[in-house]
């Protein structure tokens, strides 16, 4: 499967979930990875947060259903790379691994 198929399954998928506890999610491409430490696998990246004064508890529960959609259209079940969060924007980047 290529970048762009695998992309387009990640939005997909975020598009069928309720974000509104973290304002928005979506794909940062210019973040995401065809080359790192898992040749078989996408690394896809996801930018979510309220900007202000989020809940992480509320934002776990929409890493959830997020990798529960995901999931849905793959045998090989994707994981969670690294969160990178910017506390002062209160922005996270959600690093997903996907297999090739």
């Amino acid at each position: 499967m290529d970048k762009e198929k695998i992309i387009e399954i990640v939005n997909k998928s975020i598009e069928k979930i309720d974000a509104t506890k973290c304002k928005s999610l979506s794909i940062v491409e210019n973040l995401c990875q065809e080359k790192n430490e898992y040749p078989n696998h996408y690394i896809i990246c996801v930018a979510g947060g309220l900007n202000g004064r989020g809940i992480w508890s509320n934002y776990f529960e929409i890493f959830a259903k997020l990798m529960f959609q995901i999931e849905s259209y793959y045998n090989e079940k994707p994981f969670i790379l690294k969160v990178e969060n910017d506390v002062a924007d209160d922005v996270f980047y959600l690093f997903i691994g996907i297999h090739k």
